[in-house]
């Protein structure tokens, strides 16, 4: 096992990494990711880590955080449930979420 998938695992306990074909794949209990590089994947795992994603009947990826946000976050615009057309819109999405509760809440 090479450092960076030891670390990916370390980081990561409730995750399962492999090689794919077309590079990395990452799966959980709920959802199952991929990406070229495991560098990416880790990316995009750390992001939906805090949030319940799932993917909708019709192919539409979701996320709800597991924790509410704040107040100040919510009145800030920060939504605890979030869409997109893809996984990578939904991680941006996810993103921008917790950027706004960040800059709510201040430092």
């Amino acid at each position: 096992m090479d450092r960076l998938l030891a670390e990916a695992c370390r980081e990561f306990p409730d995750w399962r990494f492999s090689r794919t074909e077309d590079g990395r794949a990452a799966t959980s209990a709920r959802v199952a990711l991929s990406a070229a590089t495991l560098a990416e994947l880790r990316h995009i795992v750390r992001a939906v880590t805090p949030w319940h994603v799932w993917r909708s009947d019709v192919g539409r990826w979701w996320a709800s955080r597991n924790r509410p946000f704040s107040p100040a976050a919510e009145e800030a615009g920060a939504h605890r449930t979030v869409d997109g057309d893809d996984l990578g819109e939904l991680c941006r999405v996810i993103v921008e979420q917790e950027n706004l509760a960040d800059l709510a809440t201040g430092p």
